[in-house]
């Protein structure tokens, strides 16, 4: 079985496309910010799959047992810097990922047989953008604790 094993971003002045394995939808979509779109990298290795999300911004902490992306997605938009933060801790593991972009905010637990992550990605930009929400599958069928 693939798991997903990491998430990385292409940022750019311009859209972008061909780029393998890249998830086509930017994440400042709506805002005046770069285009920044989500890579997924993939492991056969259970151990090395994600097992839990945080999303963290500014100098806020990191939460024990995870490691920070180090990409704002929030760059060139103004407001705060946010950051998602992964964990290869836990006993769900990620074996698909996805992100929607969406002009109202969204409060459903799953979207289209995906479990939605709480944070709207987003959040905290000076422009108006749209919300931005992390939507992932586990091997176990149940969202992250």
């Amino acid at each position: 079985m693939a798991y997903i094993s990491n998430i990385s971003f292409v940022v750019s002045d311009s859209k972008v496309k061909g780029v393998p394995n890249m998830i086509n939808v930017d994440l400042n979509s709506g805002s005046r910010g770069n285009f920044i779109y989500p890579l997924k990298h993939f492991s056969d290795n259970k151990n090395e799959a994600i097992a839990g999300l945080a999303f963290i911004q500014g100098n806020a902490l990191v939460p024990n047992g995870y490691t920070k992306i180090d990409q704002d997605l929030n760059k060139g938009a103004g407001g705060t810097y946010n950051y998602l933060c992964i964990t290869k801790v836990g006993g769900n593991k990620m074996t698909a990922i996805d992100f929607l972009t969406s002009g109202k905010k969204r409060t459903e637990k799953t979207i289209n047989g995906y479990f939605r992550y709480g944070a709207d990605l987003n959040t905290g930009t000076r422009e108006v953008g749209n919300y931005v929400y992390l939507l992932y599958k586990t091997d176990k069928g149940k969202a992250f604790d």
